[in-house]
């Protein structure tokens, strides 16, 4: 049972945008912290943004992005929401969280899918050519569940704020979204489980449609 925060310069009142592509993961406070580039001060406050994560509240570098900044706003997927106490691995929830740097606050997390106790179902989420959100989660060896927002930069409940976007493959694990070149998206992922291959696909219409994605 863990709790999750980032952290923002306090002297030069900016989000570390690190989170994007690196954290840290503290053994100490249970928790994961950005890190700060080079040059940045060395005051920093600590931000909680997540409570009640099972294990791997964030995945590790080979499941991401686990967070994006679009239009001054940076939001946030993780596993969430479980209850201490539970005996065995506690049953979280995929999260989604916003944070306004301007105002240094969050909107309410919103839960996105079921619960689980499997780490690996953990949500990633990126930002299309278009400015619509993507989310992916429940994934580990299942195709898992992917939501594409109905409103560019605009993000609510699971029901009424997304929309289910066709399946990318009968099995993912680990996967890795990229923006490429020429509006192209590319996935990569595990086709099973730990022992199988690793392959890519390549879509070219923001991933909207099952036919429009293709192995090169």
């Amino acid at each position: 049972y863990t709790g999750a925060c980032l952290t923002y310069n306090v002297m030069h009142k900016k989000l570390c945008r690190r989170i994007l592509t690196a954290t840290l993961l503290s053994l100490v406070c249970g928790c994961v912290m950005t890190m700060h580039g080079e040059g940045q001060s060395k005051a920093v406050e600590i931000l909680p943004f997540g409570e009640g994560g099972g294990f791997k509240m964030l995945y590790d570098c080979r499941q991401r992005p686990q967070a994006v900044y679009l239009k001054n706003k940076l939001y946030i997927v993780y596993n969430g929401g479980a209850k201490a106490g539970k005996k065995g691995k506690a049953k979280a929830y995929p999260m989604l969280i916003s944070y306004d740097p301007q105002r240094r606050s969050f909107l309410k997390p919103l839960q996105l899918g079921p619960s689980s106790s499997d780490h690996h179902y953990s949500p990633i989420i990126w930002a299309d050519e278009e400015d619509y959100l993507h989310l992916l989660f429940g994934c580990h060896k299942t195709p898992g569940t992917h939501l594409i927002s109905k409103r560019p930069e605009q993000i609510g409940p699971a029901k009424t704020a997304w929309r289910k976007a066709p399946q990318i493959a009968p099995k993912l694990s680990y996967p890795t979204v990229f923006r490429i070149h020429d509006n192209k998206e590319v996935i990569y992922y595990r086709t099973d489980g730990h022992t199988s291959s690793w392959t890519y696909r390549i879509s070219e219409d923001n991933g909207r449609h099952g036919p429009g994605l293709r192995r090169m």
